[in-house]
């Protein structure tokens, strides 16, 4: 009989044990739904509202972690490429735990496919702009600044006057700068690139991809009487 009432006992307090956290887990969530509620008591359309600016937000940050995170040594389309396919994951983990409407979900994923075609086409395709600043280089003329037998690139506006076959001296990206942009042009792309280390020089052109790092040693060589312009851009 007393083993009985010490199962029986014991039965009790595991069950008064499950119904508290039950009862803490229902306290949460509907800590929850009361906020919902204050919402939509508010107006119909503000719960919702809220889970879309959540989701812009989850989406945003993850993209932007990822765009860190991710090496700038692999191939600019790819990689942002990766940071929209780990954007929409965790859009995606998002809606399941929130539960949100598939419409929230759907307008996300066209922001955030719009936001990568700006972002490939302005790379690849944004090139036309360096005329306006072909244009402020001619005005400000900016003198080249040297160091020892190597000359910095810092961020700024870059000419040079050379003649056919003239080069410039070798050239490298500053330490503790950051991410930078680099873009060459001449009026005329009678230019090539070489770069210390690789066998073949790279032809100047419009839009053309120069595989420079951020440890390369560089220089321009004219292949004919041409003005070379170099910018040098902080990443945005």
């Amino acid at each position: 009989m007393k083993l009985g009432e010490e199962i029986i006992v014991g039965g009790r307090k595991a069950s008064e044990k499950a119904e508290g956290q039950n009862s803490e887990n229902k306290n949460s969530k509907d800590s929850g739904d009361s906020f919902m509620e204050k919402l939509a008591a508010i107006s119909p359309f503000l719960p919702d509202i809220a889970k879309f600016i959540a989701a812009i937000i989850v989406a945003s940050i993850t993209y932007f972690i990822a765009s860190v995170a991710i090496s700038e040594e692999m191939n600019y389309f790819l990689r942002h490429l990766l940071c929209l396919v780990l954007s929409i994951m965790a859009l995606f983990a998002f809606n399941t735990v929130q539960k949100t409407i598939p419409v929230i979900g759907r307008a996300v994923v066209i922001l955030l496919l719009l936001f990568f075609i700006y972002k490939t086409t302005d790379h690849y395709f944004g090139q036309p702009k360096e005329n306006k600043v072909e244009k402020e280089i001619q005005a400000e003329n900016k003198p080249i600044v040297k160091k020892g037998d190597v000359m910095v690139l810092h961020p700024g506006h870059y000419r040079f006057e050379l003649k056919n076959g003239e080069s410039t001296m070798w050239m490298k990206f500053p330490k503790g700068e950051g991410i930078l942009d680099y873009s060459c042009s001449s009026p005329n792309y009678s230019y090539q690139t070489i770069i210390a280390g690789k066998p073949n020089p790279y032809k100047g052109g419009e839009g053309t991809k120069i595989p420079l790092t951020k440890d390369s040693f560089f220089k321009i060589q004219a292949l004919a009487n041409d003005t070379i312009f170099i910018v040098i851009t902080r990443h945005s």
